[in-house]
């Protein structure tokens, strides 16, 4: 293998952050005049900071955009990257939403799962895994990912939606045309349900691409409130931790199952 190819491996994966797991839907652009062309990432990575991901059909269960004609389907070429690629679309808000195929991981040690579950909130996490008689060496984790974005096409009227996702996250305001003075509402969802005293991490990311880190709770109806600057892009992300379903199991035999929910928007200048 040559050695600059060489190099280039070792640097991507030396260059991810420890907790690389949030994927998110990233467009080119979250406002675009109307017909414009429609491109967005989904990217790998954590706080605004990744790598995109080509369009794979093995990874993809759901890949959809809901807009003003309704709900249709993302079709793709494999290895288009980024990987949705939308020549035109209606004016008003466009939600695109992403669900992925189950993926496992693997952890040999306590430690590095202790770490993450703590940094997405979950903090009985060891009282948890001993309850549920797993060893503390070499078990197994199962994820999907549940991915929204939200884009103001021409006049960008419009309002977030469900998409039936398993876990997601609903914007209760149109970041793009509602006014967001008293703050922007995000509900976050579990089985149809609000998930209330759930954490909920939002990052901000200004024009020059710094990047700052919230932790925010769920009230009891399930909802955040951020308060937002204007000409910022903004993640949240929240995780689910349980047992894996029975439906899970049947495609692979972990320990853990965790389902995240991830919501990109802009807040215009």
């Amino acid at each position: 293998m040559p050695r600059m190819l060489l190099a280039s491996i070792f640097w991507l994966f030396t260059s991810l952050p420890l907790f690389a797991h949030e994927l998110w839907i990233e467009p080119e652009s979250f406002e675009n005049e109307s017909g414009a062309s429609v491109n967005a990432a989904l990217i790998n990575g954590q706080e605004f900071e990744g790598n995109s991901l080509a369009y794979a059909t093995r990874s993809i269960v759901r890949l959809q955009m809901k807009s003003s004609a309704g709900l249709t389907d993302i079709d793709g070429l494999l290895g288009d990257r980024p990987a949705i690629k939308l020549k035109s679309a209606p004016d008003g808000l466009l939600v695109l939403g992403y669900e992925s195929k189950a993926s496992r991981l693997g952890y040999k040690t306590w430690e590095k799962f202790q770490s993450f579950a703590t940094n997405k909130g979950f903090h009985n996490a060891e009282e948890t895994h001993r309850e549920m008689g797993i060893e503390f060496e070499n078990f197994d984790e199962g994820y999907t990912r549940f991915s929204k974005t939200l884009i103001s096409q021409g006049y960008g009227i419009g309002q977030d939606s469900e998409f039936g996702f398993e876990t997601e996250l609903v914007a209760q305001k149109n970041p793009y045309t509602d006014d967001l003075s008293s703050g922007m509402p995000v509900l976050l969802l579990y089985q149809g349900a609000p998930k209330t005293n759930a954490m909920v991490q939002v990052f901000a990311r200004d024009d020059s691409g710094n990047v700052s880190k919230t932790n925010l709770m769920t009230d009891t109806a399930g909802i955040v409130v951020l308060h937002t600057q204007a000409g910022h892009d903004y993640m949240l992300d929240a995780v689910t931790f349980r047992a894996p379903s029975e439906q899970l199991l049947e495609r692979m035999d972990v320990d853990w199952e965790t389902l995240w929910a991830n919501l990109t928007f802009s807040v215009p200048d």
